[in-house]
């Protein structure tokens, strides 16, 4: 796998980021004394949203498109992340903010597929609530394209969105990256990977 150039993020690499974002929250979550800058975290792979816009029946259909059951524990959480890959060309992120009742879009490239989003994670969040307690409606939640560093060119998508979920596991941490920072950000996916 090559992470250079003009090339995008696949799948695997951004599954990998995020794999690595939720077992450095629960580390921290063991720690006797956890990093209070560190947010206790969960990420569905970038699989599930696009099987849930698929999706007819939501409430029939969470237990398959979650694994191990990790959706249950959604509610414990302070921010589920969603990674949303829209027409296969294009990466956002969508964050579930369980402390605050929040349902938030991040968009590089400031595109349209936000209302599909809100829509659909509404039902989600009701669908895994009703496993447990019978009644909540999630409608009353607020939901927010948020503003956000932009890119410059077709092609950075995925490094914004993995930057956007590493700031926002943060505390939600000021946005300071733009496009003049994807080369360094990129410099350290290499590293990684």
């Amino acid at each position: 796998m090559k992470l250079h150039g003009n090339k995008w993020l696949t799948d695997t690499v951004i599954n990998y980021f995020m794999a690595m974002l939720v077992s450095r929250s629960a580390a921290n979550q063991q720690l006797s004394s956890p990093d209070s800058n560190l947010l206790d975290i969960w990420a569905h792979n970038t699989y599930f949203y696009t099987m849930l816009k698929l999706t007819k029946d939501v409430s029939k259909s969470t237990k398959s498109l979650t694994t191990n059951g990790e959706s249950a524990t959604i509610f414990s959480k302070d921010v589920v992340f969603v990674p949303i890959h829209q027409a296969e060309s294009h990466w956002c992120m969508g964050v579930l903010n369980i402390k605050e009742s929040k349902i938030n879009y991040y968009d590089s490239l400031g595109s349209s597929e936000s209302g599909v989003f809100f829509e659909k994670m509404q039902l989600y969040l009701r669908a895994e609530f009703h496993k447990t307690k019978p009644g909540a409606d999630f409608a009353d939640w607020d939901t927010s394209v948020e503003e956000c560093p932009q890119q410059t060119n077709g092609n950075d998508c995925g490094v914004f969105a993995m930057t956007y979920a590493e700031y926002i596991s943060r505390s939600f941490a000021p946005f300071n990256f733009g496009q003049v920072c994807v080369k360094m950000i990129m410099c350290f996916l290499v590293f990684v990977f």
